[in-house]
């Protein structure tokens, strides 16, 4: 399976799921995630400080990483920096968001990830090369 994303307009944030083969299996828009909203402010304001001292351009990213379940569910992680909690939003077959889950950690968590579906367990890579578990 592939993902992909974009901002559309202000309407809030575009995600399509596709076969490897091409195929769009679906395509929604999600609003009003508290999460994703604190990504998008504090990338407009790092660059707004980074402008100011030299011309610069960076993607603004929000989800960087995704694993699909064998039901069709697609988990994305959001885009993750020094301080921010790292959020994985569930998705179903059809792209509606079901399920937001927060992880925290003192030890700063990369959006980097995996799923045992099977034993409910979330891994993610930290920011000092552990991998921990989280239960859902």
């Amino acid at each position: 399976m592939i993902w992909m994303f974009g901002k559309v307009g202000s309407t809030g944030l575009l995600i399509n799921k596709f076969l490897s083969a091409g195929q769009k299996l679906w395509e929604t828009t999600i609003t009003g995630t508290p999460e994703i909203d604190a990504i998008e402010y504090g990338f407009y304001e790092t660059m707004n400080k980074i402008l100011g001292l030299a011309d610069a351009i960076s993607p603004l990213r929000k989800y960087s990483s995704g694993v699909s379940s064998y039901e069709g569910h697609l988990y994305l992680a959001t885009y993750s920096y020094p301080g921010s909690s790292l959020w994985i939003h569930q998705f179903t077959g059809s792209g509606e968001l079901i399920s937001r889950f927060k992880l925290d950690s003192e030890v700063e968590l990369y959006s980097i990830f995996d799923m045992d579906f099977d034993e409910r367990r979330i891994f993610v890579v930290t920011a000092e090369t552990e991998i921990r578990a989280y239960y859902f």
